[in-house]
């Protein structure tokens, strides 16, 4: 994840992440790994895919347009290593032949 300059969520993994990262590093007991990640996390630039939810916090962008468009607009405009995750986004990225999968590429699901 140090390596992502973006991360793109389905709006089931987002409410997933976002009611746990965004505190996770101020849990008793956190290990030094958690408090790590959530800091990424929160800082990190994320977009949000959903046409249900209205807002998103933690550095994140919603996005409601026609997912293919936006991955491929995304993809120009961010330029470095993007994750996507969320089994519905990643299946539809991946029937458009949007994720490579390699570390190289620019857009890896999760």
């Amino acid at each position: 994840m140090g390596a992502t300059d973006l991360a793109l969520y389905g709006r089931k993994l987002w409410e997933t992440m976002s009611s746990h990262w965004p505190t996770a590093d101020q849990q008793p007991g956190a290990t030094p790994a958690e408090i790590e990640f959530a800091r990424r996390w929160r800082d990190m630039p994320k977009a949000l895919f959903s046409s249900t939810t209205s807002t998103a916090g933690w550095n994140t962008r919603l996005v409601t347009g026609d997912a293919v468009t936006e991955i491929t607009r995304l993809k120009a405009e961010d330029g470095g290593p993007i994750d996507i995750g969320g089994a519905t986004l990643a299946a539809v990225a991946m029937r458009n032949r949007q994720i490579d999968g390699t570390r190289s590429s620019p857009i890896r699901s999760r």
